[in-house]
């Protein structure tokens, strides 16, 4: 164990050190002396330094015990916030220490509690806090031992076997203060890390025009980081190159190299992202970043949960890729007013598509950015609880249901959901919603978004729903969204393809769906049930809910006026569908077949859709899908043989194509490319380029019987292209 802290008003004499040192580890004082001296390093801006002593002692191990001193000595007479920041970073570093629960609660999980400094065989990965004294109001004296006998390597560029040796090291750190702050307070910082905002203002106010959308959606970022309060814990604030020691060479077994860490100015709260960001920004070989970032941070991810109770619930796949590309744009932020250097490239490429995901390319006010980054990250902006609202929240625990609280107070992460169909339905209708919701934003003031949305889902199979109510179901939070929060007024939603069930073909049916809302009303439950969740009902109108159900064979149109309340009671039966202003009436139909062969037979009404899903379509390789691209994508006198009249396409038309993996997300670009004739790098058709899916689903596929590199996901990537 460390000695207490204590304050004295001068500096240590050797003989005085000696004897510290000596009876912290249970040595008598005459049985103690320093008998080598060597500096090793000064400490930023002229802030002390650090040596090597070496102390003989008469201990039953015998032999010579080398311990690291750093010595904290600031400047007189500054009063910056950049020299206050410094004087906090070393009493956090002190408190880190000496405190029991947290540097001695690490090294007790790995080496158990007889682990001393005297103990050769004990080799914690942080270095043992030996004695640790304060010198007045700023001056520090860190006794430590020596981790370079043990872990004798340094390397400034990470290779992988370096990388995963360090993201060992992170999980198990990590999972050590998983979700155990409540008792740290003002013991370290509240927000881990030297670049964190509320300390770095002097960066912010320096940032110049080329990062002006940042600077104005930095304190929405950061706000999302801090607020949130589940997934949290210690991290290490600093984790560059320079404080990782590694016990032997890269080309050893890769399980048998041990990283460990030293400088913990800079420990604190927050999320384990905000750790790898730096890491990944600072230390990573740029090969290795370009090559596999992805696949190390998974790896990561795959530790970590190992280590924490609740495995891949407590902390999702596709959670930490949130957090991980919000702690990217952090810290881009802070290289913004300071000074680019590492990996700066990489990072400004990820902050960009992130803010390209915020913002489609145009600026925002500050309130602007925080309901964007609300709207893209529900969950992290929710604080960690689920969201009661449908679609973006819902798809990221699994469900394709809104979710009410569902009384779980504990902190705990919500379970994952099951293999099922429903998850990939879930993801499908979340994704349609939020592309839907996007291009309207990005399209404002140059398309109008119509009240009345034809909607095709190319390619659609049994996760689109077996029946009429089955796909009603499936894709309720589509309609509920569209109802609350994109002015639409009916939908006509078409599902063709060759897997459509063939019992489905020409089926049409409808309902009315609405935003949920409370209200009542008298006689009308049965209209409320059959609209599928509408809080409210007029009364009287129990035929209405006939119409809801419907569905049948060969049915060429059903009528789509159902009664809906809206909240707020009264009468009024079918006419207060009319009046609701936030219902929208849906009708579904189904056509079995190849698209381009089939859906020219659809009525003129839904023949030419405004929005065209293609979820996990994996075009390349299938020229099947060349035909269907050229009628979604190319104007009727490119395609003249394609029998469409130019007058009756929609003023709107946009394409959202998902893919199981970014790598098929890449050659779906480029079957599109191909179909298109376009140039590489002409990206004017598209919306957004291929990138991670927010409303992805979290479980992977079943694929029993299948080879495939990496585990795949629904609609793990997506893109959109505009007509």
């Amino acid at each position: 164990m460390p000695s207490r802290k204590r304050e004295s008003s001068s500096s240590t004499t050797d003989d005085a050190l000696a004897d510290v040192i000596g009876a912290s580890l249970g040595i008598a004082a005459a049985d103690a002396k320093i008998v080598e001296r060597e500096r090793l390093t000064s400490l930023w801006s002229g802030y002390g330094h650090v040596e090597r002593l070496t102390l003989a002692h008469k201990a039953p191990s015998g032999a010579p015990l080398a311990v690291i001193v750093k010595r904290v000595r600031p400047p007189p007479g500054d009063s910056s916030v950049g020299h206050l920041r410094k004087l906090k970073s070393y009493e956090v570093e002190s408190n880190f220490y000496t405190d029991d629960s947290l540097a001695m609660a690490f090294v007790r999980q790995q080496e158990g509690e007889a682990c001393s400094a005297l103990r050769p065989q004990c080799v914690p990965t942080i270095p043992f806090p030996i004695h640790v004294e304060r010198h007045g109001q700023s001056s520090f004296e860190f006794v430590l031992s020596d981790s370079s006998f043990t872990f004798p390597r340094y390397t400034g560029d990470l290779d992988e076997a370096d990388a995963k040796a360090v993201l060992r090291w992170m999980a198990s750190f990590h999972a050590c203060y998983w979700e155990k702050l409540g008792g740290i307070g003002g013991k370290v910082w509240e927000e881990g890390s030297y670049w964190h905002l509320k300390t770095r203002w002097d960066e912010y106010n320096s940032m110049g025009r080329r990062w002006k959308r940042l600077k104005l959606a930095a304190k929405a970022i950061d706000a999302v980081m801090c607020n949130c309060t589940k997934w949290r814990t210690l991290v290490h604030g600093d984790p560059k190159a320079e404080n990782i020691l590694f016990n032997s060479n890269s080309s050893s077994s890769a399980q048998d190299l041990v990283a460990s860490l030293h400088d913990f100015q800079y420990v604190g709260g927050g999320w384990g992202s905000r750790d790898l960001s730096y890491l990944f920004c600072s230390s990573f070989d740029s090969d290795l970043l370009h090559d596999s970032g992805e696949s190390l941070l998974r790896y990561y991810h795959q530790q970590l949960t190992a280590k924490l109770p609740g495995g891949d619930a407590a902390l999702p796949w596709a959670l930490l890729q949130n957090q991980f590309e919000l702690s990217v744009a952090d810290y881009c932020r802070h290289m913004a007013g300071w000074g680019f250097w590492g990996n700066a490239d990489w990072a400004q490429r990820v902050t960009e598509q992130l803010l390209q995901r915020l913002d489609g390319g145009r600026e925002l006010t500050e309130e602007g950015y925080a309901e964007a980054v609300k709207r893209e990250f529900p969950l992290l902006a929710g604080g960690g609880t689920c969201q009661t609202h449908s679609s973006p929240a819902a798809a990221l625990n699994g469900s394709g249901n809104s979710r009410a609280d569902d009384g779980n107070d504990d902190g705990n992460a919500p379970a994952p959901p099951q293999h099922t169909a429903s998850a990939a339905s879930a993801s499908r209708s979340a994704t349609a919603l939020g592309a839907i919701l996007r291009a309207q934003q990005l399209l404002s003031g140059k398309r109008a978004m119509p009240q009345h949305l034809v909607v095709h889902v190319v390619g659609a199979d049994l996760n689109e729903g077996t029946s009429p109510p089955e796909t009603l179901r499936l894709f309720g939070g589509l309609f509920e969204g569209l109802a609350s929060r994109a002015a639409c007024a009916s939908v006509d939603l078409v599902l063709v393809g060759p897997n459509v069930p063939h019992g489905l073909d020409g089926v049409a049916s409808a309902r009315t769906a609405a935003a949920r809302s409370g209200g009542g009303g008298d006689g009308g439950a049965a209209a409320a049930a059959a609209c599928g969740g509408c809080g409210g009902g007029g009364g009287g109108s129990a035929a209405a809910a006939a119409v809801c159900g419907g569905g049948g064979g060969g049915s060429a149109a059903v009528a789509a006026a159902v009664a809906c309340g809206g909240g707020g009671g009264g009468g009024g039966g079918a006419a207060a569908a009319a009046e609701c202003g936030a219902c929208v009436a849906v009708r579904v139909r189904y056509a079995c077949g190849l698209y381009d062969e089939v859906v020219g037979a659809l009525s003129e009404a839904v023949r030419d859709p405004h929005v065209a899903l293609l979820f996990n379509a994996g075009l390349w390789g299938y020229d099947t899908w060349r035909p269907t691209l050229a009628r979604l994508l190319c104007a009727p006198n490119e395609i003249p043989c394609c029998g469409l009249d130019a007058d009756a396409q929609p003023a709107l038309r946009i394409v959202v194509v998902t893919s199981y993996c970014a790598s098929e997300a890449t050659d779906d670009l480029d079957v599109i490319e191909d179909v298109l004739g376009v140039e590489e790098g002409d990206v004017s058709r598209w919306l957004w380029l291929p990138e991670l899916n927010p409303h992805r689903s979290l479980v992977a596929r079943d694929r029993r019987g299948h080879v495939t590199r990496h585990e795949q996901y629904e609609n793990h990537h997506w893109q959109c292209l505009c007509r």
